[in-house]
C-alpha cells in the first residue's frame, strides 16, 4: 500500500517538521547548564502541562500502530490495557507519587537505593536503559518509519527513513532537553486529539456507526471487553493477573520516562492533576483508536499485516489538507515518545552510572554526558530497527519484551513504596 501526497499535505508535513526542529534551535539558545534544568525542566512546571506531556508521551508506537492493529484483528478488548491503567494512574497519583516529589530524586533507580542498595539502583537503571533503546525507541523508529513509507519515495529504505526521524528528534531534544521536549509535547498533544477525533467521525460518516451498532447487537466478540477463559487475545484471567502487572510497570512508577515528567511538577498537587489529567484522556483511546480500528476491518478487510489500519483509515478517509495535518498528528505521537525516551535515558546513565563513577563532576559537565548518551542511544535504536520489523506486530513486540523485565521491576518498586509507608 503506497499513497503519493499532494502538495498541500506535503507542505504542512515539511512545515511540521521545520517547526520543531526550529523549536528546538530556539530553546537550546535559552537552554541553561543546570541539571535540574536540563534534565527536569526546573521543576516548574504546571498540570495541564505535565498532563498534555505525559498523554503525548504515552502514545508511543504500540498504542497508534501496535494497538490499532491488535483492535482489527481482535476488537476492543485490547482497550483492557489503557482501561486498567487508569486505575493504576489513580494508585499512583494518591500513594506513589508524593513519595517520589518529596525525595527529590532524578532517577526511579535512585529511589530504589534509598531503601535497598547502590546493586538495586545499578540493576534497575541498566534494565530501564536496555528497554528504553532497544523496545520504545527503536519501536517508535520503525512506527514513524512504517507510515512515512506509505508516503514518501519507494526508493526510501525502513532503515533511511529511520535515520532521517532520528536526525528530526535530535534537533529539537538534546538542546534544549527536557524542558524544550515538555513544550513540545503541550503542542503534539493538542495536535493527536484534534487529528484522531477527526478521523474517528470521518471513519463514522463512512458506514462506521451502523457497522459498530451491529456488532453490538449481534453481540460480537469483537465488541466485548471481557473474554472466556480460553480467547487467545485477552482472556479475562490475563485481565485479571496479567494486565495489572503491566499497567503497574508502565503507570505505576516503573516507567522513567512517565515518571521523569511527574517529577517537573512544581508541586504535589500539580503532579497529580497531571496524572488524573492523562488518565482522563487515556480513556478516549477507545474512541480515537480502537473504535477506529475495528472499523477499519469493515472497510478494509483482509489487509496483509494488522498494524497497517490506522495509516491505511488515514490515507483513505482524510481529505486534502487534512491528511497532512493527520500525519503530522501521528508523527507527532510517535517522536513526542521518541523525544521523552532520549531525555530519560540521558539522565538515568548520567545520575546512576557517571555521576556515581566521576569524582565531583560539574552540572555543565553532566549536561554534556546526557547530550553525548542521547546520540548514541539514537543510533542503536536505529541499528536496532530491522529486528523489530521481523514481529508479527508491533504490539507483539513491545509485550513479549515486557514480559521479560516487567515483574521483577514492579515487584521492587512495590516493595520498597510498602516499606516506606510501614
Amino acid at each position: 500500500m503506497e499513497y503519493n501526497l499532494g502538495v498541500i499535505d506535503i507542505s504542512v508535513l515539511v512545515l511540521y517538521f521545520i517547526f520543531i526542529v526550529w523549536f528546538g534551535i530556539r530553546s537550546s539558545k535559552k537552554g541553561s547548564d543546570s541539571t535540574s534544568d536540563y534534565f527536569l525542566a526546573g521543576r516548574n512546571m504546571t498540570w495541564p502541562v505535565i498532563g498534555f506531556s505525559l498523554f503525548a508521551a504515552s502514545i508511543s508506537s504500540t498504542t497508534l500502530i501496535g494497538k490499532s492493529g491488535d483492535a482489527y484483528s481482535t476488537g476492543i478488548a485490547v482497550f483492557n490495557y489503557d482501561l486498567i491503567s487508569v486505575l493504576v494512574m489513580v494508585f499512583f497519583a494518591m500513594f506513589f507519587l508524593p513519595f517520589y516529589i518529596k525525595s527529590g530524586i532524578f532517577t526511579i533507580p535512585e529511589f530504589l537505593e534509598k531503601r535497598f542498595d547502590k546493586r538495586s539502583r545499578y540493576y534497575f537503571s541498566f534494565i530501564t536503559l536496555m528497554g528504553s533503546t532497544f523496545l520504545d525507541a527503536a519501536g517508535a523508529l520503525y512506527a514513524a518509519s512504517l507510515l512515512m513509507k506509505l508516503v514518501f519515495p519507494p526508493s526510501l529504505s525502513i532503515m533511511e527513513l529511520s535515520v532521517i526521524f532520528a536526525v528530526i528528534v535530535a534537533a529539537y531534544t538534546i538542546p534544549g532537553g527536557l524542558s524544550a521536549a515538555i513544550k513540545v509535547d503541550l503542542i503534539q498533544g493538542i495536535l493527536l486529539l484534534v487529528g484522531t477525533f477527526i478521523l474517528t467521525f470521518l471513519a463514522m460518516r463512512n458506514g462506521g456507526l451502523e457497522h459498530l451498532k451491529e456488532l453490538l447487537l449481534n453481540e460480537d466478540m469483537m465488541m466485548k471487553l471481557i473474554r472466556p477463559l480460553d480467547d487467545p487475545s485477552v482472556p479475562w484471567l490475563g485481565m485479571i493477573v496479567g494486565i495489572p502487572i503491566l499497567g503497574f510497570y508502565f503507570w505505576g512508577g516503573n516507567n522513567q520516562v512517565l515518571v521523569q515528567r511527574v517529577l517537573t511538577a512544581k508541586s504535589i498537587d500539580h503532579g497529580r492533576k497531571g496524572i488524573l489529567l492523562v488518565g482522563f484522556l487515556t480513556v478516549s483511546l477507545i474512541f480515537i483508536i480502537i473504535f477506529p480500528a475495528v472499523i477499519g476491518k469493515h472497510l478494509f478487510p483482509g489487509l496483509p499485516k494488522n498494524d497497517m489500519v490506522y495509516p491505511k483509515l488515514v490515507i483513505e478517509l482524510m481529505p486534502i489538507g487534512l491528511l497532512g495535518l493527520m500525519l503530522a498528528a501521528m508523527v507527532a505521537a510517535l517522536t513526542s515518545t521518541l523525544s521523552a525516551l532520549l531525555n530519560s535515558v540521558a539522565t538515568l546513565f548520567t545520575m546512576d552510572f557517571y555521576v556515581k563513577f566521576k569524582k565531583e563532576p560539574s552540572q555543565k559537565e553532566q549536561v554534556y554526558v546526557g547530550k553525548i548518551v542521547s546520540v548514541i542511544v539514537l543510533i542503536l535504536a536505529v541499528l536496532w530497527v530491522p529486528f523489530v520489523s521481523k514481529f508479527d506486530s508491533l504490539l507483539k513486540y513491545y509485550q513479549e519484551m515486557l514480559t521479560y523485565i516487567a515483574p521483577s521491576c514492579s515487584g521492587s518498586i512495590l516493595l520498597r513504596c510498602v516499606l516506606e509507608t510501614y
